[in-house]
């Protein structure tokens, strides 16, 4: 099996699904923009829903190890969430949201395969909220599976126009950067130790 080639068809389909939406590509698309036949590509995959899993799976995967990078970094346990938020929004602003959308509504099989990674990535942020209480800057008394999936949810509302649009007042008074920073700052708040 060509792995080049397998390589390639999943980042032109990164390309044009981010670009477009899973919904509005096809295959003689993602064929074309590479100058090879369909045929080819179903040397490699079955179809669209299978290349769909494989980019989820790729895109995941380069993020979830970014994640554990500043799991592990030697800063204190807010300032790694902060990086988070920073590397989420970098990430989340570079995936078109239709995309997502797409993959929920007309790829159902990889249900399962999204609720995988968003517990990947609540697991990495949890550790970090129990390191936090560990070391006394966050509450003991604070549920840190709850903790980490509210932070999650937060991270992810970044990617929901619908909750920045109402958070900001349908005007630009409060762009998406300080909506996220302002939700952040009240959750760090809440979790922190008064000591």
């Amino acid at each position: 099996m060509d792995i080049q080639t397998r390589e390639r068809i999943i980042e032109a389909a990164v390309d044009l699904f981010n670009s477009r939406g899973y919904r509005n590509v096809t295959l003689a698309e993602i064929a074309g923009h590479l100058g090879i036949s369909k045929k080819t590509i179903y040397q490699f995959f079955t179809g669209k829903d299978e290349i769909a899993e494989r980019v989820l799976i790729f895109l995941s995967t380069k993020m979830n190890h970014r994640l554990r990078e500043i799991k592990d970094q030697e800063l204190a346990p807010a300032d790694r969430l902060r990086e988070i938020v920073k590397l989420s929004r970098t990430v989340l602003t570079k995936t078109n949201p239709l995309f997502l959308e797409d993959i929920r509504k007309y790829v159902p099989n990889l249900k399962e395969e999204l609720e995988k990674i968003r517990q990947e990535r609540i697991l990495i942020i949890e550790a970090i909220v129990r390191e936090g209480q560990d070391r006394g800057v966050f509450q003991d008394g604070i549920d840190t599976r709850l903790a980490a999936m509210a932070y999650y949810e937060v991270l992810m509302s970044v990617h929901n126009p619908s909750i920045i649009t109402r958070m900001s007042g349908y005007t630009p008074e409060y762009p998406t950067d300080q909506v996220v920073d302002f939700l952040l700052e009240v959750f760090l708040k809440g979790i922190s130790s008064n000591d």
